[in-house]
């Protein structure tokens, strides 16, 4: 750490042993990156996948581009405009689910910043109990909370 812009050659030199040598790596500092740090918004929990979701990423810098890709999940999903850092997703479906996406911001030297955001699909949650309570039988087939 600390270095300067600027190219420097590092001598790795081994001694003793059947391996004793040396190499001289050369290595080219650009300088800072100086590329926005990526974010992607936070991971969601939804209990049905939507037809159309936003990703909001943040805003990149003076002349940084960003991008949308899809990390997992299902195929089918359309990033409606992946090089804006706050788009849309449409073809998102319950069984596809968890749906992981990248949000990249590019500086104009190549250096990159990324962050993910998950979707998630919370389980239905279905409830059976069978009791007696005596006099008669009471059964719940099925609860949907949300």
């Amino acid at each position: 750490s600390g270095l300067i812009p600027g190219t420097y050659v590092f001598r790795y030199t081994v001694t003793g042993g059947c391996n004793a040598g040396s190499i001289d790596v050369t290595v080219n500092v650009a300088g800072s990156s100086g590329v926005t740090r990526a974010y992607a918004g936070n991971d969601q929990f939804l209990c049905t996948m939507p037809t159309l979701l936003s990703l909001s990423g943040n805003s990149p810098g003076v002349g940084e581009t960003s991008s949308w890709s899809l990390l997992s999940g299902g195929t089918s999903v359309v990033i409606n405009t992946p090089n804006k850092f706050n788009t849309t997703v449409s073809g998102l479906t319950d069984a596809g689910a968890p749906y992981v996406f990248t949000y990249t911001i590019f500086n104009a030297g190549g250096c990159s910043s990324v962050d993910t955001v998950v979707i998630n699909k919370i389980p239905e949650l279905t409830l059976r109990n069978d009791f007696n309570t005596g006099c008669c039988t009471i059964i719940i087939q099925e609860m949907l909370i949300e």
